[in-house]
């Protein structure tokens, strides 16, 4: 017994000094400060307990009747308020309740400012609570403007899909252009795409902007012509405006237009800025898939310097490998496909692409009037093959085996080691068909 009432004493004399910390701490009791200080610690105790329907009965007594006790009230009032809107199923007392949860952001700032961030944070409920209402576009969207105008790079997520989606309405009101949407969006895509690269909380925003990217085409036809048409001049008078080429790569990305010369530039100028290993790659593949192989080397080089794991590196290498491949300089890529194994000996592609090289270098390896040592290239490309444990290009390759009689009547062995010749040059054992 004695230990709950020690207990207890404590409890109180912790409250208590709580309460005069906030009494030495600017917060305003009002006239009846014993009251208020009872209704305090009632609603807060509510509160920690969860239980809401009790905490705003006290918490209604205090924003009566002391006004300017501490912003906490307000924030604690609309988080209470908003609580209570997701149990209440009458349809009238939700629209209530939601009215005054978005109420305690405005009295905050009446009393005690910090409008930015109370105007932020009026965002993450206002759209969700208002969006459905008839006749509130144009009262939402001045907040959004708002709240984009005092916050920019600061602006939470939520509040980026919740703008464009506002945006796209007024253009269905007849109040916006396809030119002042476009505006909007880069304005919206900027700060998304700022926040992104800054790295803090990237899976949030990257979301954000798939949702922007998606309303954006409900409300413009966004195609390759749209884009091309819309921003192409205005790149091509200023291509190192990043942010422009940012919305361009975004849009052109959502219509599918990755192979368009207009993308690819908007590509370059995004790498000449902000390079990053994903989107060098990218850019490269894309220049190879138009059979811009110099273009793509040129990426491929670019992107070496920030590959800073094994994947990446052996990623890299193995793209060069490729694209000298695809200029017919064999052992270029031969040599490039070998330091992609040796950055990462899980690039199995790699063995395949040497196996390629050998298969297809039949004519250019043939000897005269020895069939078998003709076929040796053939050895050679399946030995890569199974390496990389293709068995349907393993296959292939022994396809093209020369047959017993062939090799007997060049009085050869099988299982005799041979070397290849031509720019292959490797030992190989002789296989039958």
């Amino acid at each position: 017994m004695k230990k709950i009432y020690l207990f207890i004493g404590i409890l109180l004399c912790l409250t208590i000094f709580n309460l005069e910390s906030k009494a030495q701490n600017d917060w305003d009791w009002g006239l009846n400060r014993q009251i208020a200080e009872e209704k305090y610690i009632l609603y807060t105790d509510y509160l920690n307990q969860k239980d809401y329907a009790n905490a705003i009965i006290y918490i209604r007594w205090l924003l009566e009747n002391t006004p300017k006790l501490n912003k906490s009230l307000y924030i604690d009032a609309s988080k209470i308020y908003g609580k209570i809107v997701k149990t209440t199923k009458d349809a009238e007392l939700k629209i209530a309740l939601q009215d005054s949860a978005l109420l305690m952001f405005d009295l905050r700032i009446q009393y005690f400012g910090d409008t930015a961030k109370a105007t932020n944070r009026k965002g993450l409920k206002a759209w969700l609570y208002l969006k459905s209402r008839e006749g509130t576009t144009d009262q939402l969207f001045d907040l959004y403007e708002k709240i984009f105008r005092l916050n920019g790079f600061n602006t939470f997520a939520y509040n980026t899909k919740a703008y464009m989606d506002l945006v796209c309405k007024k253009k269905k009101k007849g109040d916006l252009t396809d030119e002042e949407v476009l505006d909007y969006y880069g304005k919206i895509i900027g700060i998304i795409d700022f926040n992104i690269d800054r790295g803090k909380k990237v899976e949030s925003w990257q979301k954000m902007k798939n949702e922007v990217n998606k309303l954006l085409t409900t409300c413009v036809s966004v195609d390759c012509d749209f884009v091309r048409n819309n921003l192409g001049p205005k790149f091509r008078e200023n291509k190192d405006d990043i942010k422009l080429a940012k919305q361009i790569y975004s849009l052109m990305l959502t219509a599918k237009c990755a192979k368009d010369p207009l993308f690819i530039d908007a590509a370059e100028t995004i790498i000449s800025k902000e390079p990053s290993f994903g989107l060098i790659i990218t850019t490269a593949r894309i220049c190879k898939a138009l059979e811009q192989f110099d273009r793509a080397l040129k990426h491929c080089n670019t992107a070496l310097p920030l590959a800073d794991n094994a994947y990446k590196k052996g990623t890299c290498y193995y793209e060069i490998a490729d694209l000298y491949s695809r200029k017919g300089q064999k052992a270029q890529a031969r040599s490039y496909a070998r330091k992609a194994l040796s950055a990462d000996p899980g690039k199995k592609e790699a063995y395949i692409l040497i196996g390629n090289l050998y298969y297809n270098s039949a004519a250019d390896c043939k000897v005269e009037k020895n069939e078998v040592i003709s076929r040796a290239c053939y050895f050679a490309a399946y030995d890569q093959y199974e390496k990389a444990g293709a068995k349907n290009k393993m296959e292939m390759a022994k396809a093209q085996f020369p047959t017993m009689q062939q090799i007997f009547g060049l009085t050869m062995d099988k299982g005799q080691v041979i070397n290849t010749g031509c720019w292959i040059n490797e030992n190989v054992k002789i296989r039958r068909r």
